[in-house]
């Protein structure tokens, strides 16, 4: 069975997968046992990008959640914001300042920032760093004709604070930080 996150319901419910899927699920699944040893990663899998997130339970079972992700982030103004926003969102990349970027679970946070961090990029220019764990979208290099980013994937509580201070070291304009 396939659990679907949905908002609002007390339980989500469960999708039965189809027989026509049977071989596919059974790939994955011997896939996630044998070669997915690490947490809170993104793995190519079958042309596909996958989050997996693997929750280890009190009575001994182990579960994956994958969720797909894309290489790149979508653009801005494809994100679904009131037309009107768009230019104050915009706006902000030119200013000083901490901007928080905040919302449940699966709600676009790290999409959203992704997209602010590549339309200000290839807008206004600059240096980019970013500190994730992990680094979903590939935001590394080259942004327009003066924008350029470094993505920096950490993986241990400790190495936070090397990293920021690492990234500043090269004097961002903008700098990611993402759970």
């Amino acid at each position: 069975h396939c659990r679907v996150a949905s908002r609002g319901l007390a339980k989500p419910p469960d999708i039965g997968i189809g027989p026509g899927y049977a071989e596919d699920v059974a790939k994955l699944s011997q896939y996630i046992r044998t070669s997915l040893t690490d947490d809170r990663t993104i793995v190519a899998y079958d042309g596909m990008r996958l989050r997996a997130a693997f929750i280890n339970s009190s009575n001994g079972q182990r579960w994956v959640a994958l969720r797909r992700v894309k290489d790149k982030p979508p653009k801005l103004d494809s994100l679904g914001f009131p037309p009107a926003l768009v230019p104050h969102l915009q706006k902000l990349g030119s200013r000083d300042g901490l901007f928080l970027v905040c919302g449940a679970t699966g709600q676009g946070k790290t999409t959203t920032s992704c997209s602010l961090l590549v339309d200000y990029l290839e807008r206004l220019g600059g240096v980019g760093f970013t500190i994730e764990d992990p680094v979903e979208y590939n935001l590394g290099g080259r942004h327009g004709d003066s924008g350029f980013c470094y993505q920096t994937d950490v993986r241990h509580d400790k190495e936070w604070a090397d990293a920021l201070v690492n990234g500043l070291r090269c004097h961002p304009r903008y700098i990611f930080i993402g759970e």
